[in-house]
C-alpha cells in the first residue's frame, strides 16, 4: 500500500519533470522563429523549489516573481491556459493581458506576480495582514531571488512582517546571479537568511537542489507560521542553469562552474534517489516523462489553435467599475459656431454652496467623519499609516482624532516609516478583499511608494484580465503655504494621473472632502485622495451620514457667462476670490471645480466652455507638464470652435517650492494672477 510519503515524493518529482518539460518546450519554441514572442525567464536547474510550493495548502496565497512558471505549475495551474497566456492568446489565464512575466491565477490563489525585482514581499505583507485580520488559518508565501535581497522594499516588508508577526513565508531562491552580477558582487555577506534573523524571524538555509530537504524544511517552517509563530524565511541554495532570460547567452559564466552545477541537477538527483530507495522504478520515471511531454504538447497545440484577443480588448479592464461613457477625443477642429452633438453636453449644474446643506465642520473633521462612517459601515475598512495608531493627535479638528479610541488597534494600524511597505500593505490587503485606507504623509513621499501604486495597484486588475480588484484608498496631504519646504510641498497629481488604472480626486471644501473620500473607500479600484492641508481648518457645511460625491463628476462652484476658470483643491478658493474681484469690473466668471482629476468630467468642461467661450486652467502645481496642461490641450483640441480667445494656464513657476515666506507666497498662484489671465482674454 502506497504511503503518504511515497505519494508526496512522487508528486514532487511529477511537478519537477513537468516544469522542466514545459520550459524546455518554451526554449525550443523561442528558437523556432515566430512561434513564441516576448521574454522567457526560466527556472531550469531550480525545479526543486517546487517542493516548497507543495508544502502549502490550497487556501494559502502565493506571490511569485518574474521566474514564475515553476511556482504556478507546481501549484496546479492548467498548462494549456498557461501556455496560451505565454503565447498571448484570448484563452490564456489572463486573456493575453499579462504574458509570461505578470501571471495572475486566482484559481490556484496565485494572486500577485511582479516582474519588478523586490516588489512581491510588500504586497505579500498585505495578503498576510488580511489573513491575520480575518483570523484565517491560511498563510501567504512569497518567492523572490537573491537579487531582490538588495532592494529596500524587501527589507521594509520583512521588518513590517516581523513587527506585526504576520503569517508570511519568505522563500528566497538564491541562484547566485542577479542578472549578470555574481552573488559576491551584489550581496554583501552572501546570506539572505542572516538578514531575516535580524528582523526577528526564524530563517534556514538548505540545499535548494535537494527536493526532500526543501520540502521538509518548508513544511516545518510553514507549520510554525500557521500556528502563530509569525513570519519565517527559507533560503534555497541553487543555481540558474540558463541566462537571466532566453535572450541571454551567459557569456559571463565560467563553463566549469556551469558544468559542476549540472552534475547537481535537482531532477537527476531526485530520480536517482527515488529509484535507489525503490519509491519508483526506472519504468515509472519514463512514464512520468512521457506524461509530461504529452501534457506540454497538448498545451502547445491548444495555445496555437486559440484565437488572438480582439485588438479593442486592449482598452478593457483598466478599471473594475465602468463609469458613464466619457466623450472620446475627436480628430481635428470644428469650425467656430458649429453645433456640438447634443449628447456631448452636460446639463449646466446650478451654482453650489461649498459643502451643501448640513452642519458646519472644518475639513479635518470632515475627513475624520468620512473615515468613521466607512468603518462603521464595513468591517473590512481599516486605516494604516505612520502615526495613525498612537495617541499623539489631540487636535479635535484633525483627520484621525479619536479613531484609535473608537475602533481599536486592530483597525487603526500604526506602521513603521516605510512608504513602500505601507503601499504594498494596501495593495496586498485590497487584493484579498479588504478595503484599506493607507496614509502617505506628504505628497512628495508618494515617490517612495510609487512602485506599489503605479506598477501594481494601477495594473493588477488589467494584468489579471479583469479578475482581480484592488479597492485601495491612499490618503495624501498636499498644499503650499506652510513653510514646509520643497520636500514636503511638491504637488505630484500629474504624475499619478498619468498612470492608467489609478483614480485621483481632490476636494476643495469640507463636504467634498468627506464625500469623495467615502466614494473612494467603497470604489473597487485604487483611488488617491489628495487632502489640502490648508483646508483642514476651513469651515463649511457638511451633510451627515453616508453622503458620497460621485467620482468623475465636476461641480460648478460659481456660475458665470464670460469665462470659465477650472481648478481643484485649494485653488478653487483662489478662483472664487478672483471671480469676486472681476465681478466688480462687470466680468462674469464661471468657476468649475473639477474635484475628480481621474476620471475627469470632460462633459462638464466642454459644457462650461460652450457657455462662456473662454477658458483658464488654474492649479498650484508647477506649470510645465502639470495636470492643467492636459485639460488645456483637451479644450484647445476639441472645443476650438467654441473658443473666443486662446486657452490660458495659471500655475506655479517651474521651480521647487521655497521656504522663505516671501518666496513661498510668490510661488503659489494668487487671485491677482487669475485676474490678469482673465483680463488678457477679454
Amino acid at each position: 500500500m502506497e504511503t503518504t510519503s511515497v505519494r508526496l515524493r512522487r508528486k514532487i518529482l511529477r511537478s519537477m519533470i513537468l516544469i522542466r518539460a514545459f520550459e524546455d518546450r518554451l526554449t525550443a519554441l523561442a528558437r523556432e522563429g515566430g512561434r513564441l514572442a516576448g521574454i522567457q525567464i526560466l527556472s531550469v536547474g531550480q525545479e526543486a523549489g517546487a517542493a516548497a510550493v507543495l508544502a502549502l495548502r490550497d487556501e494559502d496565497v502565493l506571490v511569485s516573481n518574474h521566474r514564475n512558471h515553476a511556482h504556478l505549475l507546481a501549484r496546479g495551474t492548467d498548462p494549456e491556459a498557461l501556455m496560451a497566456e505565454i503565447m498571448g492568446k484570448a484563452t490564456g489565464v489572463n486573456r493575453g493581458k499579462s504574458g509570461t512575466l505578470h501571471l495572475i491565477v486566482p484559481e490556484v490563489n496565485a494572486l500577485m506576480t511582479s516582474t519588478v525585482v523586490g516588489a512581491g514581499p510588500p504586497m505579500a505583507v498585505g495578503a498576510g495582514f488580511a489573513q491575520q485580520y480575518r483570523e484565517e488559518a491560511s498563510i501567504t508565501a512569497v518567492f523572490f531571488g537573491d537579487g531582490a535581497a538588495a532592494e529596500g522594499s524587501v527589507h521594509e516588508a520583512m521588518n513590517l512582517a516581523g513587527v506585526w508577526k504576520l503569517p508570511l513565508f519568505f522563500v528566497c531562491e538564491n541562484n547566485r546571479w542577479a542578472g549578470a552580477q555574481r552573488l559576491e558582487v551584489h550581496l554583501a555577506g552572501g546570506s539572505v537568511a542572516a538578514r531575516a534573523v535580524s528582523y526577528g524571524m526564524p530563517a534556514e538555509t538548505v540545499d535548494g537542489n535537494d527536493a526532500d530537504a526543501v520540502y521538509e524544511t518548508a513544511a516545518r517552517l510553514v507549520e510554525g507560521i500557521r500556528t502563530g509563530g509569525g513570519p519565517a524565511l527559507l533560503e534555497l541554495q541553487t543555481y540558474r542553469m540558463h541566462g537571466h532570460s532566453e535572450a541571454d547567452p551567459q557569456l559571463y559564466v565560467d563553463p566549469d562552474e556551469l558544468e559542476a552545477w549540472a552534475l547537481r541537477d535537482p531532477i537527476q538527483r531526485y530520480v536517482a534517489r527515488l529509484v535507489e530507495e525503490e519509491v519508483l522504478s526506472a519504468s515509472d520515471v519514463d512514464t512520468l516523462r512521457r506524461e509530461a511531454t504529452r501534457t506540454v504538447e497538448q498545451a502547445v497545440a491548444f495555445a496555437e489553435r486559440s484565437p488572438e484577443p480582439l485588438p479593442e480588448g486592449a482598452l478593457e479592464d483598466v478599471w473594475s467599475r465602468p463609469l458613464r461613457r466619457a466623450r472620446e477625443p475627436q480628430e481635428g477642429r470644428r469650425p467656430r459656431g458649429t453645433p456640438r452633438a447634443p449628447e456631448a453636453l452636460s446639463v449646466p449644474r446650478p451654482p453650489s454652496t461649498p459643502g451643501g446643506a448640513g452642519r458646519r465642520l472644518v475639513g479635518g473633521q470632515a475627513v475624520n467623519e468620512a473615515l468613521a462612517v466607512a468603518m462603521e459601515l464595513d468591517e473590512d475598512v481599516f486605516l494604516a499609516g505612520e502615526g495613525v495608531g498612537v495617541s499623539i493627535h489631540p487636535n479635535p479638528m484633525g483627520p484621525i482624532h479619536g479613531l484609535l479610541q473608537r475602533f481599536g488597534s486592530r483597525r487603526i494600524r500604526d506602521t513603521p516609516v516605510s512608504e513602500a511597505a505601507i503601499a504594498g500593505l494596501g495593495v496586498g490587503a485590497a487584493t484579498l478583499g479588504l478595503k484599506p485606507v493607507v496614509e502617505v504623509m506628504f505628497f512628495p513621499f508618494v515617490t517612495l511608494a510609487s512602485d506599489m501604486l503605479v506598477n501594481h495597484a494601477a495594473k493588477l486588475h488589467f494584468l489579471s484580465g479583469g479578475r482581480t480588484s484592488v479597492p485601495l484608498t491612499v490618503r495624501v496631504k498636499a498644499g503650499i503655504g506652510f513653510q514646509s519646504g520643497c520636500q514636503h510641498s511638491h504637488n505630484l497629481e500629474a504624475w499619478l494621473a498619468h498612470a492608467p488604472g489609478l483614480k485621483v480626486v481632490w476636494g476643495s471644501n469640507p463636504a467634498d472632502m468627506k464625500g469623495l473620500l467615502l466614494s473612494a473607500i467603497f470604489d473597487p479600484d485604487p483611488v488617491v485622495v489628495v487632502e489640502d492641508l490648508g483646508l483642514y481648518r476651513v469651515e463649511g457645511h457638511v451633510p451627515e451620514g453616508d453622503v458620497r460625491v460621485p467620482l468623475g463628476e465636476a461641480s460648478v462652484a460659481r456660475a458665470g457667462n464670460d469665462v470659465t476658470v477650472a481648478a481643484y483643491g485649494a485653488a478653487v478658493s483662489t478662483a472664487l476670490q478672483a471671480a469676486d474681484a472681476l465681478e466688480q469690473e462687470g466680468v462674469s466668471v464661471e468657476v468649475l471645480d473639477l474635484r475628480s482629476l481621474v476620471p475627469l468630467d470632460r462633459d462638464a468642461v466642454f459644457a462650461s466652455v460652450t457657455r462662456t467661450g473662454r477658458f483658464v486652467m488654474l492649479h498650484d502645481a508647477t506649470r510645465f507638464c502639470g495636470f492643467g496642461a492636459e485639460v488645456a490641450a483637451m479644450v484647445a483640441e476639441e472645443a476650438f470652435g467654441e473658443l473666443k480667445a486662446p486657452v490660458r494656464r495659471v500655475a506655479a513657476p517651474d521651480a521647487p517650492v521655497p521656504f522663505a515666506v516671501s518666496q513661498e507666497r510668490f510661488h503659489k498662484p494668487g487671485p491677482e494672477r487669475v485676474v490678469a489671465a482673465v483680463r488678457s482674454l477679454l
